[in-house]
């Protein structure tokens, strides 16, 4: 069986709760990587507000996290 992204919730601080197929949940704290890392495009993601939009999206039979971006980046 392969791991696969079932849900992921905000709980708050730059942390996110995810659930896996087996049901399996795990808590990851981006807080650490959000601050050391440099790319532009990962800029707006560093703005809670923006980061707390983040939803579970599922395309092809794959579910990914994706966030709601600002229009203008």
């Amino acid at each position: 069986m392969f791991l696969e992204l079932k849900n992921a919730n905000y709980l708050g601080n730059f942390r996110v709760k995810v659930t896996f197929n087996t049901d399996e949940e795990k808590i990851v704290d981006f807080c650490e990587y959000l601050k050391h890392e440099k790319r532009k495009i990962i800029e707006p993601l560093k703005d809670e507000a923006v980061f707390k939009t983040l939803f579970v999206h599922n395309e092809f039979k794959k579910l990914s996290i994706r966030f709601r971006m600002p229009a203008k980046l």
